[in-house]
Order: C-alpha cells, then sequence, then structure tokens
C-alpha cells in the first residue's frame, strides 16, 4: 500500500550568507550568528514568529544549529542539521 504524504507550502522569507574567505580567527558559530540575524532582519519577522531553523554546514559536529541559536536567543524551536558542505543550501529546497 502507498502511503499518501500531505505536503504543506512554506515560504523562505529572509536569506543572508557571510563572506568568504579565511578567518582563522573566527569559529563556525559567529559566522552562523552572523548570517542568521541578517536572514532574520531581512525577513522582517520578529524572533517569536520563527517556527524551524535549518543549519547546513560541513564538519561541524552535532548540534551546530542548536549552538548558534542558543547564542541568539532562539532556543526551543525544532532545528534541523544538515551536513553537506557547499550542497546543503540544495537540500533544504528540494
Amino acid at each position: 500500500m502507498i502511503q499518501e504524504i500531505k505536503l504543506r507550502e512554506v515560504c523562505v522569507i529572509g536569506v543572508a550568507m557571510t563572506r568568504f574567505g579565511k578567518y582563522s580567527e573566527l569559529w563556525v558559530e559567529d559566522f552562523g550568528r552572523e548570517a542568521c540575524r541578517a536572514a532574520i532582519h531581512d525577513s522582517g519577522v520578529r524572533r517569536e514568529e520563527i517556527q524551524i531553523a535549518y543549519c547546513s554546514h560541513s564538519f561541524q559536529g552535532r548540534v551546530t544549529g542548536q549552538r548558534i541559536l542558543k547564542d541568539l536567543g532562539l532556543t526551543g524551536i525544532p532545528v534541523i542539521n544538515v551536513e553537506n558542505a557547499c550542497a546543503g543550501g540544495g537540500d533544504f529546497i528540494s
């Protein structure tokens, strides 16, 4: 028996990125905070309106998204972490 999957519409309303380069003095959390702050600002939503977060990274260990969001005071929401380097964004869109 084939199980029917019910999809719901979602929207990406805020985006941001950090500048490529070598930054030996910074940690992944520093880059994540910068991108998150900019994406939240770009979206125009209040923090309490955010329902879920997605984090793509490469070789950064477990709960990377949770570590970044904790530093921003964004806790208590689901966080999906994908370790897929540069292809991570495509994973989330597909």
